[in-house]
């Protein structure tokens, strides 16, 4: 697995203020994620429609609609390929745990998401 500097975008959640390949591709994920679709002006297709579901019973159907809005969202990123999606229920909302085959490095990651009340609070 090669290392390179492919990649590079300001962040204002790290330490030194910039991200690298891998890091600034999840940050991108988790932008997308983090917003709830509609929400973004000029682009109401953008975002996660997980946000509307955080306090619904966890059904079958509500399972594959929540692991295809992953999917797209992780497919709509040319960086990335899903791997595995899996979706648990936590207290006052969802853990979003996702496999992501990252093409540049030729490697896989996961993302841990949470959907909760504290996470909705601080958007």
């Amino acid at each position: 697995m090669a290392t390179s500097l492919t990649y590079t975008g300001f962040s204002t959640t790290s330490p030194s203020n910039t991200l690298y390949d891998i890091e600034i591709a999840k940050a991108d994920l988790m932008n997308h994620f983090m917003t709830r679709k509609g929400e973004r002006v000029m682009a109401p297709t953008f975002g996660s429609i997980i946000w509307d579901f955080l306090f619904d019973p966890l059904t079958p159907e509500l399972l594959a609609l929540i692991q295809d809005d992953a999917i797209t969202i992780i497919r709509s990123d040319p960086r990335f390929d899903v791997q595995t999606v899996n979706i648990t229920e936590v207290e006052q909302g969802l853990l979003l745990t996702v496999d992501v085959y990252y093409y540049p490095m030729e490697s896989v990651d996961t993302l841990s998401i949470t959907f909760d009340k504290n996470a909705q609070e601080a958007r």
